[in-house]
């Protein structure tokens, strides 16, 4: 699989832009000619960010220097993989602003697997709390998660956040 996207505009000069599949060596063929389609305003959506390798890294990291240029760029639904990434490696973001992720949990009773997704305009006690409250989809249960919701949160404090 190799990555795609799609442009949706807002008719006011704002653009997101839909990115699905792995950041890995095909990435820049694929997307390398995306900053000569949009405009100063860009909101990259990258829920369906499916892996990240160390060639994908270096791919994506040698795009955003070029894509970023003059633009406001922020990053929206970021799938965990790429959450991950960026807080491991800061320069994934090449200073733009992170404004959503999703945040893997898991149910201890059943098995159950889900993704919360947190807006970071909230502020760090509010994301704690919903992160706390959640229950499983199946069996209602409280989930658990693999990070560390506070180290998750002080890590991504390092970044742009809206």
């Amino acid at each position: 699989m190799k990555m795609t996207y799609q442009i949706e505009r807002d008719g006011q000069g704002a653009e997101r832009v839909m990115l699905s599949g792995p950041i890995d060596e095909s990435l820049l063929p694929q997307i390398g000619d995306l900053s000569n389609q949009v405009g100063k305003d860009v909101t990259l959506v990258l829920k369906d960010v499916t892996q990240i390798n160390s060639i994908g890294t270096r791919s994506w990291i040698e795009f955003l220097r070029v894509f970023c240029e003059g633009r406001t760029v922020r990053f929206s639904e970021c799938s965990f993989d790429f959450l991950m990434a960026m807080i491991i490696i800061p320069s994934m973001t090449a200073g733009g602003t992170v404004e959503s992720f999703y945040y893997l949990a898991y149910c201890s009773d059943c098995a159950t697997e889900d993704s919360l997704l947190l807006n970071l305009s909230e502020d760090r006690a509010a994301l704690l709390s919903t992160i706390e409250k959640a229950t499983c989809p199946s069996c209602n249960k409280p989930m658990d998660f693999d990070e560390d919701p506070d180290v998750v949160l002080s890590a991504l404090d390092n970044l742009g956040r809206t």
